[in-house]
């Protein structure tokens, strides 16, 4: 893979105070007694009845880091190993200071067989029937491998660790330290890494005395703050309004609209079946010429968004916008919010509306609901040219492996 050169320094974190509060329903922790000089107790959970025993303290961990994202949540690896788990095992490594929880690393373990060079959607083997370039060059390298709660078919190449404000040298040096005396496995491959994440990563990968290979700005995803509707619109470059407009009358000219935002547990529920339906005419189904990779509704993918929307339309927190034009379904979107930011996992339209770029539409409908119900930020979970327009904010991901 080439040779690398990292500069591995140690820095000493200040003593940590830690103490459990409470946030609405969010439980976080700040300052209650961490001891930095202590050793730390690493573990290593494989049994689903341990790893669910972890729930509570998983989700105050989450709570607690600022920058963690719906795919490092319980909720999130629990629902894709239920629908992808088949000939994998799930690997969560803790790392305790003093009994107390401070860091978290969820990765899958599973038997595959990879290329010489790491591919950025090639995470499971699965991936493989969708790549048609992996087909062609054919995969020749049986490894046992460890990686992140991630694949195609649920739409995301991000995974990570959850490290507690001020732990993470320390937190990543101890579970890879303890990995590395794990046999049963040859590689690990950790896309989708924050660029800060992945040097803090890579030192701690170095110091563990395993041999690294990382990738730069491997993918870049968009998102944007919220703001009422009126206010985003209003505030748009005078193209994009437009735009807008062009494609307002060209969905009015196919038919009469009808929008709406669904959360109601049952309703939701509704929804993810219709949506499915729709999915069969979506050119992710049916391929694209313009793209190399396609992506048809599995089985598998169905029983993942069945298993999320359970989870999060429990408290309201599943979104599923939709438009009927004369009152048949011709768009969908589907959505979740984690702390104070709102997802979009999963879009399907018909190619009746295509002109009329129903994305727009799905778009404005989640962006008032999320100023309406206290969301902060979108992240678009995508960089294509309609995501790109709506954006305001970047963020560059990494591969280490």
């Amino acid at each position: 893979c080439g040779d690398w050169n990292y500069e591995c320094r140690r820095t000493a974190n200040p003593a940590l105070l830690i103490q459990t509060v409470t946030q609405g329903e969010r439980v976080v922790m700040t300052n209650a007694a961490l001891s930095e000089g202590s050793p730390v107790q690493v573990e290593t959970l494989t049994y689903l009845e341990a790893i669910d025993a972890l729930r509570t303290e998983w989700e105050t961990l989450h709570a607690s880091c600022p920058d963690a994202d719906v795919f490092t949540t319980h909720g999130w690896v629990m629902a894709w190993f239920a629908s992808f788990g088949a000939g994998k095992a799930l690997r969560i490594v803790t790392v305790r200071d003093q009994g107390t929880l401070i860091g978290l690393t969820p990765l899958v373990w599973s038997a595959t067989r990879r290329r010489p060079w790491f591919s950025l959607h090639h995470i499971h083997p699965e991936d493989r029937r969708f790549i048609p370039f992996t087909k062609r060059f054919g995969c020749v390298m049986p490894v046992r491998q460890l990686s992140v709660a991630a694949n195609m078919q649920s739409g995301t190449i991000r995974g990570g660790s959850l490290c507690f404000p001020g732990t993470a040298e320390r937190v990543l040096r101890a579970t890879w330290t303890h990995l590395r005396g794990q046999r049963d496995w040859d590689v690990a491959c950790l896309p989708g890494l924050r660029h800060e994440e992945q040097s803090v990563l890579v030192s701690a990968l170095c110091e563990s005395g395993l041999r690294v290979g990382a990738n730069e700005a491997t993918c870049t995803l968009f998102g944007f703050p919220v703001l009422p509707w009126e206010t985003y619109y209003a505030g748009r470059r005078r193209h994009f309004r437009k735009r807008f407009k062009a494609a307002e009358r060209i969905l009015l000219s196919l038919g009469t609209p009808t929008f709406e935002t669904a959360t109601e547990p049952g309703r939701v529920a509704t929804l993810v079946e219709e949506m499915y339906e729709l999915a069969k005419q979506s050119w992710k189904e049916t391929g694209r010429k313009a793209r190399e990779v396609h992506l048809p509704l599995t089985v598998e993918a169905m029983v993942f968004y069945r298993a999320l929307s359970v989870r999060y339309a429990e408290q309201e927190r599943c979104p599923l916008v939709t438009v009927r034009l004369d009152g048949i379904l011709v768009a969908a979107m589907f959505c979740v919010v984690e702390g104070d930011q709102l997802y979009l996992l999963q879009t399907y339209y018909s190619p009746r509306v295509a002109e009329a770029s129903p994305g727009r539409f799905l778009i404005r409908e989640i962006v008032q609901w999320a100023a309406d119900h206290g969301v902060k930020h979108i992240d678009m979970n995508g960089n294509s040219g309609l995501v790109q327009m709506f954006a305001d904010t970047a963020q560059v991901y990494d591969q280490a492996f």
